[in-house]
């Protein structure tokens, strides 16, 4: 549970650090 829980907070993490590159990229951003 604590591995599964790590991976989803990083995954997370690595997400919104996506989406607020996409926010300051412009239109380079692709979901």
């Amino acid at each position: 549970l604590a591995g599964e829980y790590t991976i989803h907070y990083w995954w997370r993490r690595k997400w919104r650090a996506g989406i607020q590159f996409c926010l300051g990229g412009g239109n380079s951003c692709r979901l």
